[in-house]
């Protein structure tokens, strides 16, 4: 190399630091250094062993001046870190749809609020219970699912919404029996379920000894 050469090299060596450095991965590190460096006539015979060593992990294929690696980081990293920027946002908090024209005070028929104040369920078991019931049974929804009920939740005061509605009325179905959850888009009540919402709610109060 010219002395010339190695003047304005080493003069651009701040430049390509910085330039290197805004990667994050260690092989694409020095892949993009060698490219940079190639343009000066420098060759690098290889890299060191550490990085060796993770290209042969990573499994990616040997191309000249580190090409192969300068495309992967350009199409495969930043697409995986938006996907990691989604997950820290909390882009999907919601485990359902909340449906803002689910009329839960219909007319000419019992509200939910006075239905739930009647019926008065404890615990959430019971409330799934209670909530498909008045979908089915008062009005009359023909094709019921969680965001239904997730609505109901969210809407009726006193009640906590749970994390994972859907997976909720899947134990509430296999531990009660009231509900069906075999069809997911169609929640029915069983008619043990049925039974349960008429006649053994509200359940009796237990007297004192």
């Amino acid at each position: 190399m010219s002395e010339d050469r190695l003047d304005n090299l080493l003069k651009r060596m701040p430049e390509i630091a910085a330039a290197v450095n805004s990667f994050t991965s260690e092989v694409i590190q020095e892949a993009a250094f060698a490219a940079l460096i190639s343009a000066y006539g420098v060759t690098l015979t290889g890299f060191s062993s550490s990085s060796e060593g993770k290209k042969e992990e990573t499994k990616e294929p040997d191309t000249p001046n580190g090409a192969s690696a300068l495309v992967d980081e350009g199409l495969n990293s930043r697409p995986s870190q938006n996907k990691r920027a989604k997950r820290s946002s909390g882009g999907s908090k919601d485990s359902f749809k909340f449906l803002r024209d689910l009329d839960l005070r219909p007319q000419g028929k019992k509200s939910f609020s006075d239905f739930a104040a009647e019926k008065n369920p404890i615990s959430n078991e019971d409330k799934y219970a209670v909530a498909v019931y008045y979908l089915q049974h008062i009005l009359e929804i023909s094709e019921i699912n969680a965001d239904h009920v997730g609505t109901i939740f969210r809407l009726t005061e006193g009640w906590r919404e749970p994390s994972d509605v859907k997976a909720a009325l899947r134990v509430a179905s296999a531990r009660k029996g009231t509900i069906d959850t075999s069809n997911p888009l169609a929640i029915r009540t069983t008619p043990h379920g049925r039974n349960f919402v008429e006649h053994d709610l509200p359940a009796p109060t237990k007297t004192k000894k």
